[in-house]
């Protein structure tokens, strides 16, 4: 068996291989040593979204959708998740929550509110 032709079924062999996420728009940001993948919805007062263990921006589209309503919600992947790097050294709660303050700091804001989610909420205490 030739392992170094392999094809994913449905797909032509000359067809690039898919994106690992879906196409969204945001940016990323240097947070010390790592790349932060942040995005932005909707208008108000800021809001920073700070997802679970093994979570993503994407799945907190349903209430990304619900506070940009009232809210300029900055959503953002936690070091090692979704889009952002991994960095040197452990992932804890402190370092997430100076991570997100870190942000803030590039993004010029004085205060937010936070929204966490699991690993995120712990973070945001």
């Amino acid at each position: 068996m030739n392992l170094s032709k392999r094809t994913v079924p449905g797909r032509a062999p000359s067809e690039p291989e898919q994106q690992p996420f879906p196409e969204r728009d945001g940016q990323f940001f240097r947070i010390d040593d790592f790349d932060m993948w942040v995005e932005f919805h909707g208008e108000g007062e800021p809001l920073l979204m700070l997802n679970g263990g093994f979570a993503m921006t994407p799945l907190l589209d349903e209430l990304i959708d619900a506070y940009k309503k009232h809210f300029r919600v900055i959503a953002f992947d936690a070091r090692g998740h979704g889009r952002s790097t991994f960095g040197n050294g452990p992932a804890t709660y402190a370092r997430q929550a100076y991570e997100a303050v870190a942000l803030m700091d590039k993004l010029e804001l004085e205060t937010a509110h936070f929204w966490g989610h699991s690993d995120g909420g712990c973070a945001s205490l």
